[in-house]
């Protein structure tokens, strides 16, 4: 090999442009790194991503904010610490839209507040002992709380509206007190039983009322709560 030879071909590669007219190296471009591109579309890729996600998690979370309301539904009432026109909203909002029964007993918070509220489509059902069958007044039903009597005024109110219905517990604190926490689950279980899936059923437990005990074996039949505070 002549000196020269060796001097050319040590020398720095230029790129022959009039050979690669479409190239956008110059003269100073750094040589070229397939690594450095790799890196770069990886880049890019990333960004895109990152735009992507948020909308995407919003429209997720959005989603699961909106989700339905179940049908089996506790609510958790304190007199100490809530008020009664959050009681009587929490209640509102569950029934909204549906024919309504209110399982009650005269002079209750909630029966005070909202007698009357549901007009042609509610009816409000006063639970009370020693009553050998259902008596109508002119703004309630009387009725003793057991389950023949209990389970036939609902199914009468399934039938009469002809479409799922909300009935409202109020409350299996005060069953409780009447019947003794078993029969008092019993009958309201038994109630479940005799509805439809899409009828709603929402239950009140006054807070601190009864034991750890008790009201676990109340929520197996209500897995879902609704708190109050959702309304505030």
């Amino acid at each position: 090999m002549r000196k020269g030879d060796a001097r050319e071909s040590t020398a720095a590669w230029v790129p022959d442009f009039a050979r690669y007219p479409s190239s956008n190296w110059t003269a100073s471009s750094p040589p070229f790194n397939p690594l450095s591109v790799i890196m770069d579309r990886f880049g890019s890729l990333l960004g895109t991503l990152l735009g992507v996600i948020p909308p995407l998690a919003f429209l997720y979370g959005g989603r699961k904010r909106d989700r339905t309301v179940p049908n089996r539904v506790l609510i958790k009432w304190d007199p100490a610490r809530d008020r009664v026109d959050e009681l009587v909203a929490a209640v509102k909002s569950l029934c909204a839209g549906r024919p309504s029964t209110i399982l009650t007993r005269r002079g209750s918070p909630l029966a005070t507040q909202i007698k009357g509220e549901f007009g042609e489509r509610g009816r409000m059902i006063y639970l009370k002992q020693g009553v050998s069958y259902p008596i109508s007044t002119e703004d309630a039903l009387i009725a003793a709380p057991t389950t023949p009597h209990v389970i036939s005024l609902i199914r009468k109110a399934r039938i009469e509206f002809g479409e799922p219905i909300a009935v409202v517990i109020d409350s299996l604190t005060d069953l409780a007190m009447i019947l003794g926490t078993k029969k008092a689950y019993e009958l309201v279980r038994e109630m479940l039983d005799s509805l439809e899936e899409e009828d709603r059923v929402a239950a009140i437990i006054v807070g601190g009322a009864q034991g750890e005990r008790e009201e676990m074996l109340f929520r197996s039949l209500f897995p879902d709560e609704f708190p109050l505070g959702k309304l505030k």
